[in-house]
């Protein structure tokens, strides 16, 4: 019987190794929050700069980046200080919850450019 592959299993980055939904990234020094991902070897995230009022969405591949994660308990609240007020106010918090809770939102880590060039 022929093994099936699944696209969630044969990766070059695994899951875990990548930003969740609404989790926060720094991407070539600018921060990002993520609003969707796709794992595999084709896969992408998609995000929004943090410093763009109109939250024009983006896409990355990962696998053309150096993944730097943070440790798994880095909040907003812990380096809130490296936010500009319009980035901290271009948060997306989970809906339902208040925008004060936003402080508690995930900070993934870097994705740096393996190119060196950034985006």
């Amino acid at each position: 019987m022929r093994k099936k592959e699944s696209f969630y299993f044969n990766y070059d980055v695994s899951r875990e190794e990548l930003p969740a939904t609404l989790d926060v990234v720094k991407i070539d020094g600018r921060w990002a929050q993520v609003f969707s991902f796709v794992a595999g070897k084709s896969g992408s995230i998609s995000f929004y700069w943090l410093d763009d009022p109109a939250k024009k969405p983006s896409s990355i591949k990962p696998a053309d980046f150096e993944i730097i994660k943070y440790p798994m308990n880095t909040l907003i609240i812990n380096i809130k200080d490296e936010f500009t007020e319009q980035e901290f106010n271009n948060l997306h918090e989970a809906r339902g919850n208040p925008p004060e809770l936003k402080k508690f939102i995930k900070v993934f880590g870097e994705l740096n450019s393996k190119s060196g060039t950034g985006l």
